[in-house]
């Protein structure tokens, strides 16, 4: 007799590094976001049309999908092809929830990259998905990377629902090339699934902006970006982030399941969040400059201790 498996959802399981004691400490070494800015700092930045947002501000609700302003100047900066109507502003982890619980139903198929976020799998694990990690090669030899034949050898055509990525990969700091990101779409068009990626270190590339991605969203149909101002702008006490698509059908789920959850931004975030867009240069540069100088040091650290620790030097992030 054959036996039926039925997917079934699960509880979320606890988000272990978010519950990681360590975050109290007053000096981390584990932080994965550079020094952050102050409310002065930041609002030094304000050009004529920030000051007055700042000045007029209503601390009302806001547009559901973001205010027209902000998902404007997100498009204008982020995005090559995208306009204000394809992005959604959102809390970075809520827009990875938003995205599984508006994709994904019990029984999917689910390709994730690992090690990762905890939820980038974790909530598709939960609703009654079989998630298959996607593990970077090149560890042993200090060049980690995710190879796209490899994701091509764990495709399940016809169940293959989604794959998930995060460029640059948080922790191990692999970018793939230009090349091998056209790789993947490929691979995913072939199959029709979607590919989700977590864009929130895209600008933190190292070898400069030669090798900054493409953002998902601009180069796929089915391709999800999820972007944010905590990582490359040193701003996660805003809580602003992004999902994009230009797959209208998406965009208007994951709409309609926001309103379970936060409904809309803040609206002192917004503000901020569009003055800092409008120095994204700067700011970026600043992020950059402190994770050089961090490099810069762990280098001859890791040298020195060769006999204890080893390491692979990140690409980006």
């Amino acid at each position: 007799l054959l036996r039926q498996v039925v997917a079934r959802a699960q509880p979320l399981r606890p988000f272990l590094i978010e519950r990681y004691e360590g975050w109290a400490l007053t000096d981390s070494l584990s932080s994965s976001d550079c020094e952050p800015l102050s409310m002065s700092e930041l609002l030094a930045h304000a050009d004529d049309e920030g000051t007055r947002l700042w000045g007029a501000l209503s601390l009302g609700y806001t547009d559901q999908p973001g205010s027209s302003f902000l998902r404007r100047e997100i498009a204008a900066r982020e995005f090559v092809s995208l306009n204000e109507s394809q992005i959604n502003v959102t809390a970075p982890q809520e827009g990875i929830y938003l995205a599984m619980r508006s994709l994904l139903q019990p029984g999917d198929h689910v390709i994730a990259t690992q090690p990762s976020y905890q939820s980038l799998s974790e909530v598709a694990r939960a609703i009654g998905c079989s998630v298959t990690p996607w593990l970077p090669d090149g560890l042993e030899t200090g060049q980690p990377r995710f190879d796209a034949g490899s994701l091509r050898r764990l495709l399940r055509p016809g169940e293959t629902r989604l794959v998930v990525a995060n460029w640059p990969h948080n922790p191990t700091g692999a970018l793939p090339s230009a090349e091998e990101q056209l790789e993947v779409v490929d691979i995913c068009r072939s199959t029709d699934s979607w590919l989700f990626v977590d864009e929130l270190y895209r600008g933190l590339e190292h070898g400069g902006k030669q090798f900054r991605l493409a953002s998902i969203a601009d180069i796929y149909k089915r391709g999800i970006s999820l972007g944010g101002v905590s990582k490359t702008l040193g701003l996660p006490g805003l809580r602003i982030g992004w999902l994009a698509s230009s797959d209208a059908a998406f965009m208007a789920r994951v709409a309609e399941l926001k309103d379970y959850t936060s409904i809309c931004p803040p609206a002192p975030s917004e503000v901020l969040a569009f003055v800092a867009l409008r120095a994204r240069e700067q700011l970026t540069q600043r992020c950059r400059d402190i994770v050089t100088e961090g490099l810069e040091s762990l280098r001859p650290f890791m040298a020195r201790h060769s006999e204890n620790f080893e390491w692979c030097e990140p690409s980006a992030g």
